[in-house]
C-alpha cells in the first residue's frame, strides 16, 4: 500500500503523484496542521484559501474514486503517526515542495522514519513550468542574474509569442507601452467573484475562532475554491479584462484596487490552474485578435518570466535569501500594506 501525501499548495488533478496512483490500493493523505498555520501570522484570507481549497479538493478526489485520509491535527507528525497506525504504508509519495522551511520539516520527518518506509519524491510539474533542478541550473554562479535572459530563453524553448525564431512584434518586452496613467473615467471590467459555499463558510468560522488576531478580515471572501471556479475566473479575465491589462499595468487608482489585474495568483499558486494553460489561453487571445500584444506579452512575462525566475532565485539562494536587505530598510511596513477585504 502506498500513501500519496498532498499539501495545501498542490491542489492539482494533473500531479504525476496522482496520475500514477492505484485507486484500489493507494491512500491520499491530506493534513490541516495547526502548527504549520502558526509559522507566520498569515492573513486570514490565505488561511481560508488553503483550508477550504484542501477540503474541496479532497471531496473532488473522493468523487473520482480515490481513498482520502483527511486529517486535522496539531502537527504533520501527529497526523502522520495516526495515518501510519491505521494504514501501514510501505511507501510514501510526495510532490517536491519549494518552501524552504517545509522542505526542512519534510527532511526531518523522513529521517525519523529510519528507513522503515520508503519515501519517493515526484516532479512539481505542472505546478511550475520548470522542475527545481531545471530552474536552478539556469542560474550559473552566484549572480547577479537578470530576469530578461531567463525569460527570453523560456520564450524560445517553448515557442511562446515567437515567429520564425524572433519575438512577435520585434521586441521581447512591451513594458514601455504598459505605463500609462488611468483615471476615474477609464472603464475596467469588474473581476468575477464567488460566494462562499457551506464548506468555505465553515472554514471562515474556524479561522475567525482560531486565528482571530491574525491580520485581515473575512467580511468578503471572493476567491475560487475549485478548479471549475478558477477556470471561470480565468476565462472571464482572458475574454473581458486582458485587453486593458497591459496599458495600465503599472497604474493605480484609489477607488479601484484591482483594475485589470487578473487576480489569478491564488488559483495558480495552490494548483487549481497550471501556468502552462494560463499562458496558452493568453497567447490564443492574441492570435485571435482579441487582446493586444502589449497586454498579452506583459501578462505572460509575469508568469513565464517573473514567477519562474523568482522561484529559481529563491531555491538557489535559500536560506540566506530570507534575510537579504539590499536597500537597508529597517522601518516597519505601514498598516495599509495589509490588504483588507472589500465588499
Amino acid at each position: 500500500m502506498k500513501t500519496r501525501w498532498i499539501f495545501g499548495n498542490q491542489l492539482c488533478h494533473q500531479l504525476p503523484l496522482l496520475n500514477e496512483a492505484d485507486k484500489q490500493n493507494d491512500v491520499i493523505l491530506m493534513v490541516e496542521a495547526k502548527s504549520r498555520s502558526l509559522w507566520q501570522s498569515y492573513h486570514k484570507q490565505k488561511l481560508v484559501l488553503i483550508f477550504s481549497g484542501m477540503r474541496h479538493f479532497a471531496e473532488e478526489l473522493e468523487e473520482k474514486g480515490f481513498t482520502v485520509d483527511y486529517r486535522k491535527a496539531e502537527s504533520f507528525t501527529e497526523a502522520w503517526e495516526s495515518h501510519q497506525e491505521r494504514y501501514h504504508p510501505d511507501e510514501v509519495h510526495v510532490t517536491t515542495v519549494t518552501d524552504h522551511r517545509m522542505k526542512r520539516a519534510l527532511k526531518k520527518w523522513e529521517n525519523n522514519l529510519n528507513g522503515e518506509v520508503a519515501v519517493h519524491y515526484h516532479s512539481e510539474k505542472p505546478l511550475f513550468l520548470l522542475s527545481e533542478e531545471e530552474a536552478v541550473d539556469r542560474l550559473k554562479g552566484e549572480g547577479p542574474w537578470k530576469q530578461d535572459a531567463f525569460y527570453r530563453r523560456l520564450r524560445k524553448e517553448r515557442d511562446i509569442l515567437m515567429e520564425d525564431g524572433n519575438p512577435v512584434g520585434g521586441r521581447w518586452s512591451f513594458d514601455q507601452d504598459n505605463r500609462k496613467p488611468a483615471d476615474e473615467d477609464t472603464d475596467f471590467v469588474k473581476p468575477r467573484t464567488f460566494r462562499p459555499d457551506d464548506i468555505t463558510k465553515q472554514v471562515i468560522k474556524e479561522v475567525e475562532r482560531d486565528f482571530g488576531d491574525n491580520p485581515g478580515n473575512l467580511d468578503a471572501f471572493p476567491w475560487p475554491m475549485t478548479r471549475k471556479e478558477a477556470l471561470k475566473k480565468l476565462n472571464q479575465f482572458i475574454d473581458e479584462r486582458l485587453p486593458t491589462f497591459g496599458t495600465y499595468q503599472d497604474a493605480m487608482l484609489v477607488d479601484d484596487p484591482f483594475m485589470s489585474h487578473s487576480l489569478l495568483s491564488s488559483s495558480i499558486n495552490i494548483g487549481f490552474l497550471n501556468p502552462e494553460e494560463v499562458i496558452e489561453k493568453a497567447e490564443a487571445a492574441y492570435a485571435a485578435g482579441e487582446a493586444p500584444l502589449n497586454a498579452v506579452e506583459g501578462f505572460i512575462r509575469q508568469i513565464l518570466g517573473w514567477r519562474e525566475y523568482m522561484r529559481a532565485v529563491y531555491v538557489k539562494k535559500m536560506p540566506g535569501y530570507a534575510s537579504v536587505n539590499e536597500l537597508g530598510h529597517e522601518a516597519e511596513l505601514p498598516a495599509f500594506f495589509i490588504q483588507e477585504s472589500r465588499k
